[in-house]
């Protein structure tokens, strides 16, 4: 009765044991534990600026027409193409006058929005097409403005 309480005892901490070597390891490759500077040192090798933490008022293509305000504006962009001027505006736009939404084409859910021919007549979601980065205002769900020149949506943010 001994050996047996004495075997189980060396089974069970054997287990856990095996257990804990199994999760630290799997811990350390994975960047859970250890050097949490990895993403970090990653950023400050390519100087590029993480503008995806710092767009607020994201929303997905299929509900540019579905907001609450009566005017707003939506910019559609691809954060891969979008000039730095461009995000900088976007990003300290301060929204004084209209809300100004933003649909990143670059996503997924969002890319049946791009073409090779845009549609500023859309009166839905479905309808409407961009070519590249594009400004519009929605004023009582329709278009009211439709803008790509990137000089002309910059006047229009600052």
């Amino acid at each position: 009765m001994k050996d047996e309480l004495k075997n189980g005892i060396i089974i069970s901490v054997t287990v856990l044991l095996i257990i804990l070597v199994v999760y630290l390891t799997t811990a350390f490759l994975t960047g859970e534990l250890g050097n949490s500077n990895i993403k970090d040192a990653k950023n400050e090798q390519t100087n590029e600026p993480n503008y995806q933490e710092q767009f607020t008022n994201k929303i997905i293509a299929s509900k540019v027409f579905d907001q609450k305000e009566d005017k707003y504006m939506v910019i559609f962009f691809s954060q891969k193409d979008v000039s730095e001027s461009i995000k900088n505006l976007i990003i300290n736009y301060g929204e004084t006058d209209l809300k100004l939404y933003k649909v990143n084409t670059d996503e997924a859910i969002n890319s049946f929005i791009k073409s090779e021919n845009s549609n500023a007549n859309a009166s839905s979601s479905e309808e409407l097409k961009i070519k590249g980065t594009t400004l519009i205002t929605i004023e009582n769900g329709k278009i009211t403005s439709f803008e790509e020149d990137e000089s002309k949506i910059a006047s229009v943010l600052k």
